[in-house]
């Protein structure tokens, strides 16, 4: 989207952001909420050198490890679901509304509510 605003700080879409690779945009959540590789490893109960290998693409996060650094760094579910298919994983959060309460409520995707 060439006229498409820019702002400091935010992903452009969903989209764009899909076709990056997943360790550059953990490092980019990362780096926005000002953790350190350590400050987050240590938050994340992963290791510091698993993370640096996430980022560089070194190593190839699973699904669920995509999830749980989302959930600790803070990041909006459209851009979760960037992260899953950057990852090479479905979407898990749908567009509707409701969908985001009920996660919200819930607290986890494996949660029957």
């Amino acid at each position: 989207m060439p006229n498409a605003p820019h702002y400091p700080g935010r992903m452009s879409t969903t989209m764009e952001s899909a076709h990056k690779p997943v360790g550059a945009l953990v490092r980019h959540w990362r780096q926005l909420r000002r953790y350190s590789q350590l400050a987050l490893a240590y938050d994340a109960g992963i290791s510091p050198k698993h993370l640096s290998f996430v980022e560089s693409g070194r190593a190839r996060p699973s699904r669920d490890m995509l999830l749980h650094l989302a959930e600790r760094l803070d990041v909006p579910l459209r851009e979760r679901n960037a992260l899953l298919l950057s990852g090479g994983f479905a979407p898990m959060f749908g567009e509707h509304p409701r969908s985001i309460r009920i996660w919200q409520a819930c607290g986890s995707p494996s949660t029957k509510c």
